[in-house]
């Protein structure tokens, strides 16, 4: 029973259609609704407003999925515009702009991502050009030429490092590695940081393996145990002095117990 089928020279007909116009030298098997310019392929499920998939398949339930020439859709995409010459394998919302690429998770505001592959969910992960993101990242931005693995909030600014913890605020890691849960953990170049941190700031060149509160300024060494702001100070024979850097700028003080 065909209602205004129109235009189906070359083809068969074998469902239930309504204004289904230009399906030319294909085959038409489900039923669709306004599913209009799907010259030279097949359409196999229920479409609505399926517009403009030359030259291609599509499988699965689509609404207004626009603009995806020379590739294949296969799962249920809302508003999934601009994926040229690739594949969409997921379900996405507003994943726009992912050229020459593939995504396969749930992609929130995923954008910009481009020659690269997004198999996680993401929140607004914006600017990852040219490396992978694999785990949930919320607002990880500015991670050139390196991979993320963990789930990170604000983490900004690693440049060709690695990320496998998670990290809040963790800001300045360049050219090293952050394996564990990090708060404010500023500043730590060219060093590996493997404990959990708090205002652990200023140990360059340096390895920080222990859970550290407020422990500044150690440059050039080793920090291996807990440390709650020991901030210039030494203990001897259980005696506790808070040297004032002030006066001692100039002065030399010797202290004996």
């Amino acid at each position: 029973m065909d209602v205004y089928n129109r235009y189906v020279p070359h083809g068969r007909s074998t469902g239930m259609k309504m204004y289904n116009r230009y399906v030319a030298h294909g085959r038409s098997t489900g039923m669709e609704v306004y599913n209009r310019y799907v010259p030279h392929g097949q359409s196999t499920g229920m479409e609505v407003y399926n517009r403009y998939v030359p030259h291609g398949r599509s499988t699965g339930m689509e609404v207004y999925n626009r603009y995806v020439p020379h590739g294949r859709s296969t799962g249920m995409d809302v508003y999934n515009r601009y994926v040229p010459h690739g594949r969409s394998t997921g379900m996405k919302m507003y994943n726009r702009y992912v050229p020459h690429g593939r995504s396969t998770g749930m992609d929130v505001y995923n954008r910009y991502v481009p020659h690269g592959r997004s198999t996680g969910m993401e929140v607004y992960n914006r600017y990852v050009p040219h490396g992978r993101s694999t785990g949930m990242d919320v607002y990880n931005r500015y991670v050139p030429h390196g991979r993320s693995t963990g789930m990170e909030v604000y983490n900004r600014y690693v440049p060709h490092g690695q990320s496998t913890g998670m990290e809040v605020y963790n800001r300045y890691v360049l050219h090293g590695r952050s394996t564990g849960m990090e708060v404010y953990n500023r500043y730590v170049p060219h060093g590996q940081s493997t404990g959990m941190e708090v205002y652990n700031r200023y140990v360059p060149h340096g390895r920080s393996t222990g859970m550290e509160v407020y422990n500044r300024y150690v440059p050039h060494g080793q920090s291996t145990g807990m440390k709650d702001e020991n901030s210039y100070c030494h203990l001897k024979m259980g005696v506790y002095f808070d040297f004032d850097l002030d006066l001692l700028e100039n002065t030399q003080t010797h202290l004996n117990v």
